[in-house]
């Protein structure tokens, strides 16, 4: 089995949710406008082939990242805004995720889609210490730094 160098590591992560371009050889890979992900809330654990249970109910809907340094952090540490250059392939998000009025639901991970509904899911985790319940009407936030991606070796 081959691993990923740091490296290539950080540019997947960069290119992919910090919206920076990537080059290799010759070819450059850019974006003309910086992509939009949304995080999403499960109440069933995602696996890679597919994802959990959404939360459904109240005013809950994914919310929007717009990918760029400064809404997520480099890998070399929480709270960056340059391009990557840590080794363990990891970022969080730089800023708070707010979900309001939650439904009454036990939530266990979260996951990252490329569009608002339906879509792909691009990145899964579990959240810790889960299952976390939520009461009905409250709002959910993830402060800064409180959901972490890692780029798999």
């Amino acid at each position: 089995m081959t691993a990923k160098t740091d490296y290539l590591e950080n540019k997947l992560i960069d290119v992919i949710l910090r919206a920076q371009s990537l080059t290799i050889g010759a070819a450059v890979l850019s974006w003309s406008t910086a992509p939009t992900v949304y995080i999403a809330l499960h109440t069933t654990a995602s696996v890679d082939a597919t994802p959990g249970t959404e939360v459904v109910g109240g005013s809950y809907a994914r919310q929007p990242i717009v990918c760029s340094l400064a809404n997520i952090s480099g890998t070399q540490g929480t709270g960056t805004t340059v391009a990557s250059s840590g080794s363990d392939g990891t970022v969080e998000n730089n800023n708070p995720i707010v979900f309001t009025n939650m439904p009454a639901v036990s939530l266990v991970g979260f996951s990252i889609y490329d569009a608002v509904t339906a879509g792909n899911m691009l990145f899964h985790a579990p959240l810790t210490g889960q299952p976390i319940a939520v009461v009905g009407g409250s709002t959910v936030t993830f402060a800064a730094n409180a959901l972490t991606v890692q780029e798999d070796n």
